[in-house]
């Protein structure tokens, strides 16, 4: 495996610098500055629809910052006020937990690693034949790779599969931790772990971004479980939020499902895409993309017009 073959693929896993140049970033300061409007403009719509919170934004870079989504009358009804305090760490244990349980960042690990071979003219694996890490190994490898961003990913991804469960589940609670990217991979494992190798899978994010948080109704005994988010989206391109929505709405559908025991069927998922009135084409509107949402991401999706 050379140097050559490694840097073919930094795209291919889907993590890609931000690193717009000067020139750039005064080109773009008056579309800038209209997206800020709309933005501001979809808000005050999804309030008044929804209720004033349904519009707050927010990011997610931890398991403990995922609990935040949950509604308190959920988390925190008749509980005691030492349980108010340690309540939420419990919830978190139990999804690090689950994620230690079916072995989600040795498997992405894995997955990563067969796709690299499949790309590459000289094939060189970073697990012995027993599935254990050769550090070695992957350290040859990773070091190789010309994406930064990619490269942390996945050391972070191999410093987990390499702990002890104890250690791997209080390590997963932690910022500095692989716990949202591997929260996602078990949300989609059709995607992200048990695809083909020779499929070109990005890496899920580090951290969850949630234009609109919406609204949920999760029943304590896991009898039900509604989850309604909202996107904003200034230009009409529809693909991209479908997918972006699915994404989102899928790790917190699995992570409510986790917390308090929620059967499929019990779980109903609601994207909801804001744009433009502009945008509202008939055409786009009578599109495939609602059928499309349901078909392979599992959500009812809404278009509103702002």
């Amino acid at each position: 495996m050379t140097k050559d073959d490694l840097g073919t693929v930094k795209d291919d896993l889907g993590i890609v610098k931000d690193d717009l140049g000067a020139a750039n970033r005064w080109g773009c300061g008056l579309a800038c500055q209209l997206d800020s409007i709309l933005q501001q403009q979809a808000d005050t719509v999804a309030g008044k629809l929804f209720g004033v919170g349904y519009a707050q934004s927010m990011m997610a870079q931890s398991l403990q910052e995922l609990m935040q989504l949950l509604p308190d009358e959920a988390v925190y009804a008749n509980l005691s006020q030492k349980e108010v305090l340690t309540t939420p760490l419990e919830y978190a244990m139990k999804v690090s937990g689950n994620l230690v349980q079916h072995k989600i960042a040795h498997r992405l690990l894995q997955r990563v690693d067969a796709m690299l071979q499949t790309m590459c003219e000289q094939p060189m694996s970073w697990h012995e034949p027993d599935g254990s890490v050769n550090l070695r190994g992957f350290l040859d490898i990773v070091n190789k790779l010309e994406n930064q961003a990619l490269r942390v990913a996945l050391v972070k991804l191999k410093d987990a599969a390499i702990m002890d469960d104890d250690q791997q589940q209080q390590h997963l609670l932690m910022r500095s931790s692989p716990g949202v990217i591997c929260a996602i991979a078990a949300a989609l494992p059709h995607i992200y772990l048990d695809s083909p190798a020779s499929s070109k899978v990005a890496l899920p994010r580090e951290t969850l971004g949630i234009d609109m948080r919406g609204r949920m109704h999760i029943m304590r005994d896991g009898t039900c479980a509604h989850t309604d988010l909202g996107q904003i989206e200034t230009q009409p391109e529809y693909a991209d939020p479908v997918q972006k929505l699915g994404i989102r709405l899928a790790t917190i559908g699995w992570f409510v499902q986790v917390c308090f025991d929620v059967r499929d069927q019990d779980v109903r998922l609601v994207g909801r895409l804001l744009l433009p009135r502009s945008s509202l084409r008939e055409s786009f509107v009578a599109s495939d993309q609602t059928e499309r949402a349901e078909r392979e991401w599992n959500y009812g999706l809404y278009v509103h017009g702002f």
